[in-house]
């Protein structure tokens, strides 16, 4: 659960990669002053942010992926690069590369998916859908693993519940701050997180026994 960084890891190469698309996305249009260091609305949609119309209408599906990359604001940038060192980091060292990309990015795929169908009005950024994703698995493992996380230490289960509660708090806080932010994506990535969670904990747990 603690955060372990080192270079050659998904959860670095996510991080690098919406480093460069804030700067990109800073140097294409004017900055804005609605934050600091905002990039204009202009720069977001060129480069793929959430619009459910342009997805339907023109076809343009990469929409379904971009916008996990691209932020609103170098607050928001940074707010979620630390989540995704804090809770990225720990699940890579557990779960390895391979899943914990496919976790990251189908999350991210369904959240904006969910967002699509029940709020397709709105233009959103971030990597907030993902995020809520990996919290998702942290919920399905807790429910999995209740009984043998309690048979060493019973602070394990405290620990991880208080774990979750802080990250999904600091998660929805954004979500409530930020603009071009959107809660119903979170609540997409959640849920397809916890789905993904239970397969992967199961699969695990009848490795582990046989």
């Amino acid at each position: 659960m603690c955060p372990t960084v080192r270079f050659f890891t998904f959860t670095t190469f996510i991080v690098i990669v919406d480093v460069i698309m804030f700067i990109i996305s800073l140097s294409l249009n004017r900055i804005v002053n609605t934050e600091f260091l905002a990039p204009s609305p202009k720069s977001l949609d060129t480069l793929g942010w959430k619009d459910a119309s342009k997805i339907k209408k023109r076809g343009q599906v990469w929409r379904f992926i971009t916008p996990t990359f691209l932020h609103a604001s170098f607050v928001h940038l940074t707010l979620n690069v630390l989540s995704t060192f804090v809770i990225g980091s720990g699940l890579e060292n557990g779960l390895g590369s391979w899943k914990i990309s496919t976790l990251y990015l189908v999350s991210s795929f369904g959240g904006i998916i969910f967002s699509c169908v029940f709020n397709p009005m709105s233009y959103s950024v971030g990597a907030s859908t993902a995020i809520f994703g990996l919290i998702g698995y942290y919920v399905a493992y807790l429910c999995i693993e209740w009984t043998r996380l309690g048979e060493t230490n019973p602070m394990q289960r405290f620990t991880l519940i208080i774990f979750i509660l802080l990250i999904l708090l600091f998660n929805i806080q954004i979500g409530i701050t930020e603009a071009n932010v959107d809660n119903l994506g979170h609540l997409g990535g959640l849920i397809v997180g916890v789905i993904m969670g239970f397969a992967i904990s199961e699969n695990d747990s009848r490795r582990q026994s046989n």
